[in-house]
């Protein structure tokens, strides 16, 4: 579990990245790509994620947690 002073750390560093690098970063904590190239979309995005994580939150490989969140399907699920 990520400490509050780490999870500062990863928030700041989220701050100063161009909207190339959060969709990298939303690629690396969702396993997804994200739609949107909206930057302030896509921090808000990778900052409650992290928080999430750090917290003990879902799982997203998990395809019920998928759906509750608003998030499609990942690539290697199939939609019957």
């Amino acid at each position: 579990m990520m400490s509050e002073m780490n999870i500062r750390k990863e928030l700041a560093v989220l701050e100063r990245m161009t909207p190339g690098e959060l969709r990298e970063k939303y690629r690396e904590l969702f396993g997804d790509e994200s739609r949107s190239g909206n930057r302030q979309w896509l921090y808000r995005r990778c900052a409650w994620r992290l928080q999430a994580l750090a917290q003990g939150g879902p799982c997203l490989a998990t395809s019920s947690c998928r759906p509750a969140l608003g998030l499609r399907p990942c690539s290697r699920e199939r939609i019957i």
